[in-house]
């Protein structure tokens, strides 16, 4: 659909890690992203970064 809409460059974006995020669901993503056929494929780690007190 993007490509037949003329997008030239197509790239996705994968956050693993997050909270109650289970692996299945990250194979899933990753599976239905690539049926896009996308120029760029990037797996983020998210990281829960706690505000230091002063």
């Amino acid at each position: 659909m993007a490509r037949s809409a003329e997008i030239c460059d197509l790239n996705a974006e994968t956050p693993f890690g997050l909270p109650h995020q289970q692996g299945t669901q990250i194979a899933t993503s990753v599976q239905k992203f690539m049926t896009l056929n996308p120029d760029c494929n990037a797996l983020l780690g998210y990281a829960h970064v706690l505000q230091i007190a002063r």
